[in-house]
């Protein structure tokens, strides 16, 4: 069943349909809206915010992908 969830990013309001629960989808929805607030000070269009907030969203993703990489690759070697 999907979940119809009302969130705000940047101060407009999104409705999302989606399979994830209604606490995911704000959970994400919030990590979403701080990246793009850490950008409120940029003199940056919203979509120049949006991409920069993305990007910084995949920066965190890969990093953390790639620690818990090495953590297994250390688990391995024991």
């Amino acid at each position: 069943m999907k979940n119809k969830v009302t969130v705000t990013i940047g101060g407009l309001d999104y409705t999302i349909l989606a399979e994830e629960s209604e606490e995911h989808i704000k959970r994400a929805a919030a990590l979403v809206d701080r990246k793009m607030a850490e950008l409120n000070d940029a003199p940056l269009s919203a979509v120049q915010k949006a991409v920069l907030a993305a990007l910084n969203i995949a920066d965190d993703y890969y990093k953390h992908q790639d620690s818990m990489s090495e953590l297994r690759q250390q688990l391995l070697r024991r």
